[in-house]
C-alpha cells in the first residue's frame, strides 16, 4: 500500500470503501449474505506518511474453514483484477465517502485535527485537494491497482483461530 501522499492511496482507500462499506459492499453480499461463510468481513487501509498495508478481515461462520474463506477473499480481489468496477457502483463508493469527509469536517475539531495531520505532511492546503483526488479515481485506476497490489503474491494471511473448547 503506497505512502499518504501517492495517488494509489486514493484509489485505495476507494477499493475498501467498495469492498466493505455499507449493507450492499461486496464483501457483505457475497461473503456473509450469500455464501454465509462469514458472519463479518471488513477492508480498511492503514496509510499515514509511510508506507501502510490494506487489510481485509471477517469473523468466519462456524463451521467455515480458513481456506475456504481466504479462497472467497481471493474470488473478489480477482474479480478487481480482471474486471472493470461499474460507474454506478463507483459513484456509490466515492458519495459514501465524500459525504463521510464533509460531515467529518463539519466539526471544527476534526477540521483542526485534518489540518494539523496535512501540514505534518508538509502543506496544509493539501487539505482542500483531497476531495478532487478522490473524484479523479476512475474503475480504469482501481483495476490498474488491483494488479499491481492485490496479486496474491503480495499478499499476508494471518489466522486468528478460537481455541476448541474441551467438554
Amino acid at each position: 500500500m503506497p505512502e499518504r501522499l501517492h495517488p494509489h492511496y486514493y484509489t485505495a482507500d476507494v477499493i475498501t470503501d467498495i469492498l466493505s462499506t455499507g449493507a450492499s459492499s461486496r464483501l457483505n453480499q457475497r461473503l456473509v449474505k450469500e455464501s454465509r461463510a462469514f458472519v463479518q468481513a471488513d477492508a480498511y487501509i492503514s496509510g499515514s506518511n509511510e508506507t501502510g498495508i490494506l487489510v481485509i478481515e471477517g469473523r468466519l461462520a462456524e463451521n467455515t474453514l480458513p481456506e475456504k474463506a481466504e479462497a472467497l477473499i481471493r474470488e473478489e480481489l480477482d474479480r478487481l483484477i480482471k474486471e472493470l468496477v461499474d460507474e454506478k457502483e463507483l459513484r456509490k463508493a466515492k458519495n459514501k465517502m465524500l459525504t463521510y469527509m464533509n460531515f467529518s469536517d463539519a466539526n471544527l475539531l476534526n477540521r483542526i485535527s485534518s489540518l494539523a495531520y496535512y501540514e505534518m505532511l508538509g502543506d496544509a492546503w493539501l487539505i482542500n485537494k483531497e476531495e478532487a483526488q478522490y473524484e479523479a479515481v476512475s474503475s480504469e485506476d482501481i483495476q490498474e491497482f488491483a494488479k499491481q497490489y492485490l496479486v496474491a503474491s503480495k499478499s499476508n494471511t494471518l489466522l486468528y483461530l478460537a481455541a476448541k473448547k474441551s467438554r
